[in-house]
């Protein structure tokens, strides 16, 4: 897990384990926007029925790029999200690599000093480009559920 250091913005939470991703996402939550976050200060980006995976992902970056409305900083977090294998690969011509291709690049660029993103959900490939960057940033937390084929376990 990441030591999640106050000059990270972006984070991913991910994995195998819904219940302890659901867990490490609230403690951030709190830690970021605070015990009861307001709703000018909070964005949450859900999945919908009608809603691609692009729309969604293109709705992220349209809040990330926009100023907090009210308030000293501003929260996105596209809670719940099942769809991160979309991601495709690197190169990628579907609206879905494309749309998390940018979102890739608008986290590797630096996210403003007054927006945090958060994500979570499972599936997420920790060898794709979204959770690389979000690992370089200091963001990243992997969770699973303990292997039984392990000798560790």
């Amino acid at each position: 897990m990441s030591d999640l250091s106050k000059a990270t913005r972006a984070f991913l939470v991910t994995g195998d384990d819904e219940a302890t991703i659901e867990t490490e996402t609230q403690r951030i939550l709190a830690r970021v926007a605070g015990p009861a976050p307001d709703a000018f200060s909070l964005d949450v980006v859900r999945e919908r029925t009608g809603a691609s995976v692009a729309d969604l992902v293109h709705e992220v970056i349209r809040s990330l790029k926009a100023p907090p409305f009210m308030g000293a900083h501003k929260t996105v977090w596209l809670q719940s999200f099942s769809s991160f294998a979309s991601e495709g690969t690197a190169r990628g011509k579907g609206p879905e690599a494309q749309a998390f291709r940018e979102l890739a690049d608008l986290i590797e660029a630096d996210l403003s000093h007054d927006v945090y993103l958060l994500m979570n959900g499972p599936g997420a490939d920790p060898k794709k480009r979204l959770a690389t960057v979000c690992a370089a940033k200091g963001g990243l937390v992997l969770c699973s559920r303990p292997s039984i084929r392990s000798r560790e376990w």
